[in-house]
């Protein structure tokens, strides 16, 4: 099992890239690999993004959504 975590922020806010100023995402996931061999990995897990204050304003705008949860279905190969 392995986590991964990350969050963006931004002194200004920012039009050009629909970036709204402070905190502006957080990004949280959970994968779960099986190793066949060293080259050869599938996994699954769940990934879970949220979008604060300016930034959730310019992802609405847009038609999307603040609040974002997905499934995901891999295969980690190695050549």
């Amino acid at each position: 099992m392995r986590e991964r975590s990350r969050s963006k922020s931004a002194l200004t806010v920012s039009y050009a890239i629909a970036l709204g100023s402070g905190l502006s995402d957080i990004d949280m996931g959970l994968r779960l690999r099986y190793e066949l061999s060293r080259k050869l990995a599938p996994y699954m897990g769940v990934a879970y993004q949220r979008t604060f204050a300016g930034t959730s304003g310019f992802t609405r705008e847009d038609g999307g959504h603040v609040n974002d949860l997905r499934f995901l279905v891999g295969l980690r190969a190695w050549f």
